[in-house]
């Protein structure tokens, strides 16, 4: 087959034919330059900002407003009602405010006292939240804003909030018809899936709309169980109290099975397809609201390519007023040397060339927490890696073996489901978790490109690479590779990654450092921060947002973003229009081209 790897392996792949690193030594970092701009070198440090730790500065969560205009909260304004017709605008306000009295702790206690009254107090027409409407609050006692605040620490959304809105949220019907036309039919003929949910001391009001959506929205023969896998939570209401609702209300669809240490996502996940019965597998976060029409899609795209992985569209519950923001852009998972997970936006050529707006499209990386599959193909591909820590990396190590495999991924906009993100997790994970994920994948499926992965951890070198966290054995996920015969890494890149990665051009690497005071450019460059300012910041030796690259072209890039100049000032930019850099390896004098 065209484009495989040999089956010649080997653990560290250091590059060739790349040229050498930005460095007149052979230290482990390797890169000590001195930036200097045509109007001197105190001017770049001028425009940046010196900070005396590696990362950028982090605020306490907030409990922000609900936005009081609900288009401009979709993201449109008035101009692109004609530029996005599939976007419907619902009439009334998107906004409910709910007073409390001076006495009151709360107003639907229900909830925290299940399962007494399934789906709280609200009985009106138009509740608090519904149609995806946010949420706020007027006048608040001492004693409930305490609560709230405590609420909110526990789990960094406003469980507060969420209490306040029933259970059984009804959304608006987001679908084109072009959906309709082609889902609605032939329900019979699809096979009906597992819904696999892990959760970790989730809050009750989340979880439990989680499952009421997913049933209200969905056709009653497509879903064979849901699956609840409690991932040894210490919350109180997450023992007896969810057991006895989920027996009273689910009608036996729904079932909780309580795990008696603590697995991580992959290895409870792995739990849940164990107990599964049905020949697809869905799996959802448990703070998710499902909107109608949601799992057709997915499944007929499944009988129509077995290989196939599946994934809504992930529109935003904002995690203060649990606004629903429908998500009206193509979006594709773009990869990335540190494997972070990034959306991007397919470009007007990639959109012209779908049957219809609504019509699924190819996924390069998938963000791992949504999405359908066959359980023999997921079995084919070794499932999950047991050897991964709590969760990280996994979306990676299944986009990798999905494509280079034989397999294909795609998000289907007609399939809406909707998420709550937060601005700060609950839950530890610590970079060595993450790293070690990482580690693992890049073993396994990046063959001689891992190097890059490494070199964002710090580790320029086979003795860096010793230093790295142990990541444990890889030897059958990589046997499980060469049976199943799958493409090399490089055809990934050159074919499904729809990327511009550097890889093939490249002549240095490291750190952007002024020696005389020890600090070094560093930057996070994913696209928000495109025109802003690098910070100048102590080396800290770790790689990451000091990690900058060269290639034969003269830019100074990292992934898709290049360094540039703006007057006197030295930002993120778009490469083509960054301008060049000359670099003097003896005097290690770094000088743009302007």
């Amino acid at each position: 087959m065209a484009g495989k790897r040999k089956n010649t392996r080997q653990d560290y792949s250091p590059r060739k034919n790349t040229g050498k690193k930005i460095s007149g030594s052979n230290q482990i970092l390797g890169v000590i330059i001195v930036v200097v701009i045509g109007i001197g070198l105190q001017q770049i440090y001028s425009g940046g900002k010196i900070k005396t730790s590696s990362g950028e500065s982090r605020q306490q969560p907030t409990l922000r407003p609900v936005q009081e205009n609900s288009w401009e909260a979709m993201g449109q304004d008035s101009d692109s009602k004609s530029d996005k017709p599939w976007v419907k605008k619902f009439p009334g306000s998107f906004k409910k405010r709910v007073w409390l009295s001076t006495h009151e702790e709360h107003p639907n206690p229900n909830i925290r006292d299940l399962p007494e009254g399934s789906l709280g107090k609200w009985s009106s027409e138009n509740p608090p939240g519904h149609m995806g409407a946010g949420v706020e609050l007027g006048f608040m006692s001492k004693k409930a804003k305490d609560l709230r605040e405590k609420m909110f620490k526990q789990h960094y959304f406003d469980e507060f909030i969420s209490e306040l809105i029933p259970l059984d949220r009804q959304l608006p019907d987001w679908r084109g018809q072009w959906c309709k036309d082609h889902y609605d039919e032939g329900i019979e003929t699809l096979e009906p899936t597992s819904i696999i949910i892990c959760f970790h001391n989730e809050a009750m009001s989340t979880l439990l709309r989680t499952v009421h959506t997913v049933i209200n929205s969905t056709p009653r023969s497509l879903i064979k169980e849901i699956l609840l896998l409690d991932d040894n939570s210490s919350l109180e209401h997450l023992g007896d109290k969810l057991d006895d609702y989920v027996d009273k209300n689910f009608n036996g669809i729904a079932r909780v099975i309580h795990l008696k240490k603590r697995h991580g996502l992959m290895r409870c996940r792995m739990v849940g397809i164990k107990e599964s019965k049905a020949p697809i597998l869905t799996f959802l976060d448990s703070h998710i609201e499902a909107s109608k029409g949601w799992l057709e899609p997915l499944l007929h795209s499944i009988k129509n390519n077995p290989q196939l992985i599946t994934s809504p569209v992930i529109d935003s519950i904002n995690d203060t007023t649990f606004y629903y923001t429908f998500i009206y852009k193509d979006l594709y998972g773009l990869m990335n040397w540190k494997l972070d997970f990034e959306w991007r936006e397919l470009s007007e050529q990639e959109i012209a060339k779908k049957e219809n707006i609504w019509a699924p499209h190819k996924n390069p990386i998938m963000a791992g927490g949504l999405f359908s599959i066959r359980k023999d193909w997921f079995e084919t591909l070794g499932f999950y890696d047991e050897g991964m820590s709590v969760w990280g990396g996994e979306n990676y190590e299944l986009s990798f073996k999905a494509w280079m495999c034989g397999g294909t991924i795609e998000i289907s906009p007609c399939s809406r489901v909707g998420h709550v993100f937060r601005t700060h997790s609950p839950y530890r994970v610590t970079p060595d978790d993450i790293n070690k994920n990482g580690i693992r994948v890049a073993k396994v499926w990046m063959d001689e490109f891992q190097y890059l992965f490494y070199e964002r951890l710090g580790a320029f070198n086979k003795k860096g690479e010793e230093r790295l966290i142990s990541y444990g054995d890889v030897s059958k996920r990589q046997e499980l590779r060469d049976k199943l015969g799958c493409n090399s890494f490089k055809w990934f890149l050159d074919n499904i990654g729809k990327s511009e990665l550097p890889y093939h051009s490249l002549i240095g690497s490291g750190e952007i450092k002024n020696p005389s005071t020890g600090v070094c450019m560093d930057k996070n460059d994913r696209m928000e921060y495109m025109g802003h300012p690098v910070d100048l910041i102590p080396c800290h030796n770790l790689g990451g947002n000091q990690y900058w690259m060269m290639n034969r072209n003269r830019f100074i890039l990292r992934d898709y973003t290049c360094l540039g100049i703006q007057g006197s000032t030295v930002i993120v930019a778009h490469c083509q229009m960054s301008g060049t850099w000359n670099y003097d390896p003896n005097k290690k004098i770094l000088r743009h081209s302007s």
